[in-house]
């Protein structure tokens, strides 16, 4: 009788509960993208030893690009092949601009597929 094998779907990182996640919380390792809002950084996630991508916007404006964004990472997270929310802070330490911890998905940008 043949082996039937499933796919199991890996477990997907939680947004986290905290009131206030700092910028303490994540260890920057090296830019990852840049682009007209900021950079994007790979971090260390220091509660949980995770990999994450932490997007530094440069502005203390949250327009309306941004919050339908992040409206749309709370709404969809957890959503399979949408990276997941994290955390996301205003970082006292750079004068209270926007920080916007996800899932790190390595492999490059996908402007090299096109």
């Amino acid at each position: 009788m043949a082996q039937v094998r499933t796919r199991v779907p890996r477990a997907r990182p939680a947004a986290e509960k905290q009131s206030k996640p700092s910028s303490q919380r994540f260890e920057e390792r090296s830019v990852i993208g840049e682009g007209s809002y900021g950079i994007v950084m790979k971090a260390r996630d220091l509660q949980t030893g995770r990999t994450v991508a932490l997007k530094k916007f440069q502005d203390h404006a949250l327009d309306k690009t941004t919050q339908r964004e992040l409206e749309a990472r709370r709404r969809l997270n957890g959503t399979p092949g949408i990276c997941a929310l994290v955390a996301s802070f205003t970082d006292p330490q750079s004068g209270g601009k926007l920080r916007i911890a996800m899932e790190y998905v390595g492999g490059g940008s996908l402007l090299g597929l096109f």
